[in-house]
């Protein structure tokens, strides 16, 4: 009997053991891998990058900015006589093309792209149209007194003499720039006892410049400034 239940004990300690060597790791390798996380599961947050500003391009030089301005000036001088002989002319009245002025921040090539569209439009557009509108004045065309205001407008009668211009060219030369009686010559028949005076104020010969309409208008309407009409014997009736 105490042999049986030796055997019996022998038995339950050999199952003890084997389930330790055998059943015991595997299980316990099975607890540690749900314990554990696996690698590939993890999820690794990397910091969001931060986000840089671009440099701005460097402020303009003084000399970009003060050769840009200087056309900027220009082009206001050049549109004011170009404004003028619009309004001489009867054409209607167009507002200067500055375009946007840039912010003294701002870089070199935005002053310089300034300054060349600033630049076109003086040398382009006010310039040369002022010379054609004054070459159109000088040489208008056609006969009769009338077709002259638009130039003696231009050397600075007012609109309100136009009439007396009018009558009075027609009256003195018949609107001709060649008239000469031996005495006086031109649109508003100027004497020659003014020739020294024509050619200080005028600047050119009173024997040539006298038959330059722009010349001989711009000698009366200096001496209008001064006597009035009282110079023209044709106006004393009139005045």
């Amino acid at each position: 009997m105490c042999r049986t239940i030796g055997y019996i004990t022998c038995a339950i300690l050999a199952l003890l053991i084997l389930y330790t060597l055998c059943i015991g790791p595997g299980v316990a390798g099975a607890s540690d891998e749900v314990a554990s996380p696996s690698p590939s599961a993890s999820v690794s947050v990397s910091p969001s990058p931060t986000p840089t500003a671009s440099p701005s391009p460097p402020t303009a030089s003084h000399k970009v900015y003060a050769w840009a301005m200087g056309w900027r000036g220009q082009l206001r001088s050049a549109y004011r006589p170009w404004s003028r002989a619009r309004h001489c002319l009867g054409l209607p009245q167009r507002p200067i093309r500055l375009g946007v002025t840039p912010a003294r921040e701002e870089s070199s090539a935005v002053w310089l792209e300034a300054g060349y569209r600033w630049r076109h439009m003086t040398r382009s557009v006010y310039r040369p149209g002022t010379r054609r509108m004054v070459y159109r004045m000088t040489h208008p065309g056609g006969s009769g007194a009338a077709r002259w205001w638009p130039l003696a407008h231009w050397v600075g009668w007012p609109d309100s003499e136009r009439g007396n211009v009018i009558r009075c060219i027609g009256d003195e030369s018949g609107g001709s720039t060649t008239a000469d009686n031996g005495v006086c010559r031109g649109l508003g028949q100027v004497h020659v006892c003014h020739a020294a005076t024509f050619r200080r104020v005028t600047g050119r010969s009173y024997f040539w410049g006298v038959y330059d309409a722009l010349a001989n208008l711009l000698f009366c309407h200096w001496l209008w400034e001064r006597q009035g009409w009282s110079p023209w014997v044709a106006m004393r009736g009139y005045r």
